[in-house]
């Protein structure tokens, strides 16, 4: 199922994380007096909302499901069912 063009889908959990990660690294950058450690977390935080921005283009044309946890079987079941 794909999505209409310039209809954005609520953030999931995964893009949610990344950008939590990314303010994390922007502060870390703006925190320390190193110019080679301001880049190196400049960089990790760039990386970290292309991942977002990735994923939600992904979600947008439909290469990837908007919620992951509804395809996961249950942790210990394996995807096979009690009897």
């Amino acid at each position: 199922m794909q999505r209409q063009q310039g209809i954005r889908h609520k953030p999931t959990l995964e893009e949610r994380l990344a950008a939590e990660k990314a303010a994390e690294f922007e502060q870390l950058a703006g925190a320390t007096q190193d110019p080679v450690r301001q880049a190196r977390f400049s960089n990790i935080a760039g990386c970290y909302r292309l991942l977002a921005r990735e994923r939600e283009w992904l979600i947008e044309i439909g290469a990837v499901e908007s919620d992951p946890a509804a395809r996961r079987p249950r942790r210990g079941t394996m995807g096979m069912s009690r009897s």
